[in-house]
């Protein structure tokens, strides 16, 4: 996993922008992943172009379960509240909520996020603060093609054992 902060917004600016995203979410988004993150595929895999972009809108109090994917993922996010993402490279079959490795973005900062196939994650907005992070997540390769506006929950495992 690597994290690269691009750059800091004045508060102003990034909640101005936030409160956009928020107000027109229900045309951007026409999913939802893990039934509580409002998603849109804007690219769909496609035959001889496998790789993908996805629209996610994380409200504060969010928090996911562990889980991975079978490609790589980019990620660029932003928000008015803090972004926290805990991985693990573990194998697929060991407990990720064991030694996880945590993340953090700080409310009003552009950062960039990328983090190999199959590696576990989990991305939590938990702060009392703000509204939400937007991100925009660049699949490298799923080894699919589909159009599915639910093609991120197909192909995403979680974790059902045991959490410590």
């Amino acid at each position: 996993m690597k994290m690269e902060t691009l750059l800091t917004v004045e508060p102003s600016v990034i909640n101005e922008l936030v409160a956009s995203f928020a107000q027109h979410n229900d045309e951007l988004a026409d999913a939802r992943f893990n039934e509580n993150v409002p998603v849109r595929m804007i690219f769909a895999p496609e035959s001889g172009f496998p790789a993908s972009l996805h629209y996610m809108f994380f409200t504060r109090g969010v928090r996911q379960d562990f889980h991975w994917h079978p490609g790589g993922r980019h990620l660029l996010v932003f928000g008015d509240t803090e972004l926290t993402v805990r991985y693990n490279t573990c194998s697929t079959d060991t407990n990720p909520y064991l030694e996880p490795i945590t993340l953090t973005v700080s409310t009003g900062t552009m950062a960039s996020i990328r983090f190999p196939a199959r590696t576990w994650h989990e991305f939590s907005a938990q702060s009392d603060e703000g509204t939400a992070v937007i991100a925009f997540s660049f699949h490298d390769t799923d080894d699919i093609v589909s159009s599915s506006p639910t093609l991120m929950e197909e192909l995403t495992t979680y974790w059902h054992g045991p959490r410590e």
